[in-house]
């Protein structure tokens, strides 16, 4: 949606397009719908077709004219001959039977872009500069559109016109005249997203190629609002520093609307820029400092993209009028020796707040950040990819498993979240025990858990999969699997401080998950039954609100021991079931059985994967 918004369609006002300029018809209180983009009513309009000189012409290229069936590929409109282009309206159809619309780039380092509107085969973009900002001349790239090859046959992508206004607010209208065929042969088996890939290399900033953003752009795409910031190219350092007017980030913040889920959400597409090995956006302090989580700010580069919480800093908590967000490629020659072994040839990222020299700590268990890294996984690791991995480096050099960084082969990207700046890498972990051939119904679950370090042996090549499980073991493990970030409570009597499970004892008590046995008593070398086990489980999943399902007891009937199972766990127990996390074995739930160690990590993997 656009920054001047109003019913149906998103709507660009001309008063936003003549903000800052000393023209007259400010005064005039008008908007542009989306599908009459930059045409002012009270001018006179202007109808040059391409042919006619001096007139600008405009034309479609194409990335490959040959694809496969699944691959993505690109077209670019492009203008020549242009004169102080301030804003445009570009309008193509395509051949909908056989090809899909990803996406759209704009082709211009500032400005606001508005929403790509799609409607049957016909597609709508639209760009405008901002304030004082001069008109383009010249060779102008407008836009690159991204498809995606459906079926077999030949596709034509058609410019049907352009219309254009000058910084005068004079508008125009140009034809077309301009075509480009696509021939799309049937699969062979190993697309990756077509031209685009997943190399962090494409015009999208490397989310592209594999449709890392459609749910911000595709479906729920009138709800966002995408700026494109101005850019400076620090060629020293090969850093690209970009920035938001405050005018414009204010009126982002008041156009911002919810979409379905109640979230709103500020896009900031920052454009590649060749050789840049860190990129800085500029905010204005109080975007990220809000008290209270008003919005989401997402900021794209062709090294990572984050999605932080307006409320990442308490309300007043940061003394400059302007931050920096720094998203970098570490210096891996900087890193200790066994580091870079560890890590070989795979991403490593640096994140970081910063104003002006000095750099501002953020660590801040209550407002995670989710970081996006484009990745194109080894032909050894597409055939295992669970086992990609994120670590983050601390300023020891030592590594950390986060357990929450998971590869999504359907964006080519590895996301987790983190509740602190720092160093993160990706690699490949491949880690198996010598004793778990028995539970081959657990095997691929334990080798999981165990790469991303959710989970421990009892030895280095023993997992004990028969071994029952403590209550502080499964505690452990279950705020390891969710990454339980929240109040820390007392601690239990029977808790010795310092303890490997002091603090998830304490996370748990803070967030409600458990209460103990009673008498401020967690009993933490038990062995934990089944029924408990869930209970535990059902708990930290509603607050974490993976498991929102009403439960119904109705669900336990099938089982011969029903009767068994506790007051106080049967709505858990029940929930658990109904959702399909626990079935059960030989007839019965067996509430009063302790846990092995194998349960265990198959509960939590199944978990894991919600």
């Amino acid at each position: 949606m656009s920054l001047c918004s109003g019913t149906g369609l998103p709507i660009l006002c001309a008063e936003y397009l003549l903000k800052g300029r000393n023209v007259t018809m400010l005064k005039q209180r008008f908007s542009l719908s989306l599908a009459l983009l930059l045409t002012i009513l009270v001018f006179p309009q202007v109808v040059v077709h391409a042919k006619a000189a001096p007139a600008p012409t405009f034309s479609l290229s194409i990335s490959d004219k040959n694809v496969s069936a699944g691959d993505d590929f690109q077209v670019t409109v492009t203008g020549k001959q242009v004169t102080d282009l301030y804003a445009y309206e570009v309008n193509v159809t395509y051949d909908s039977s056989r090809l899909k619309f990803v996406k759209s780039i704009s082709g211009s380092n500032g400005g606001f872009t508005v929403e790509p509107v799609v409607k049957g085969n016909a597609i709508q973009l639209a760009h405008t500069q901002l304030g004082n900002t001069p008109g383009r001349d010249g060779e102008v790239k407008l836009a690159t559109l991204i498809f995606h090859a459906d079926s077999q046959g030949k596709a034509d992508i058609v410019l049907d016109s352009v219309k254009l206004v000058n910084s005068k607010i004079e508008s125009a209208v140009v034809s077309g005249n301009s075509s480009v065929s696509v021939n799309i042969k049937a699969s062979n088996g190993g697309s990756n997203g077509g031209n685009n890939g997943n190399n962090g290399n494409s015009g999208n900033n490397g989310n592209n190629g594999n449709g890392g953003n459609n749910e911000n752009t595709g479906g729920n795409g009138s709800h966002v609002i995408t700026i494109v910031p101005q850019m400076k190219v620090d060629p020293a350092t090969n850093t690209v520093t970009s920035t938001i007017d405050a005018a414009v980030w204010k009126e982002a913040e008041n156009k911002a609307k919810s979409d379905p889920s109640g979230k709103k959400t500020i896009s900031i597409d920052v454009q590649e820029a060749s050789g840049a090995i860190a990129y800085v956006q500029q905010l204005p302090s109080p975007s990220i400092s809000t008290g209270k989580k008003q919005y989401q700010i997402e900021i794209k580069t062709s090294i990572a993209s984050i999605l932080i919480p307006s409320n990442m800093f308490r309300e007043n908590e940061l003394t400059d009028s302007e931050v920096g967000l720094r998203i970098a490629r570490a210096d891996i020659g900087k890193l200790d020796e066994r580091v870079q072994k560890k890590v070989g040839a795979h991403p490593v990222i640096e994140l970081s707040i910063q104003a002006g020299d000095k750099v501002i700590a953020f660590n801040n268990p209550k407002t995670p950040v989710t970081v996006s890294i484009p990745y194109s996984p080894t032909a050894e690791e597409r055939k295992d990819p669970e086992h990609i991995v994120v670590w983050y480096i601390d300023g020891k050099g030592d590594i950390h498993s986060v357990p929450n960084g998971k590869y999504n082969p359907a964006t080519g990207q590895v996301t987790f979240t983190t509740t602190h700046f720092s160093t993160y890498a990706i690699s490949f972990v491949q880690k198996t025990f010598d004793d778990i051939a028995s539970v081959d119904w657990a095997k691929k679950q334990i080798e999981v858990l165990a790469s991303k370090g959710i989970i421990n042996g009892i030895a280095d090549n023993q997992f004990g999969p028969a071994k029952q499980v403590t209550r502080a073991d499964f505690l452990v493990l279950l705020v390891r699997t969710l990454d339980l970030q929240g109040p820390v409570g007392d601690r239990f009597a029977d808790v010795e401080a310092g303890s490997y499970y002091d603090e998830a004892s304490r996370i748990a008590r803070g967030m409600g998950i458990t209460d103990g046995s009673g008498d401020n008593v967690f009993n933490p070398h038990a062995s934990i039954t089944r029924e408990d086990m869930m209970v535990l489980t059902e708990r930290a999943l509603r607050m974490t609100e993976k498991l929102t399902i009403d439960a119904s007891q109705t669900e336990l009937v099938s089982f011969t021991d029903a009767s068994e199972i506790s007051g106080y766990a049967a709505n858990s127990v029940a929930a658990l079931v109904q959702s399909g996390l626990v079935d059960g074995y030989g007839g019965g739930i067996h509430p009063k059985e302790t846990t092995t160690r194998a349960e265990a990590a198959k509960l939590m993997y199944s978990i894991y994967q919600l």
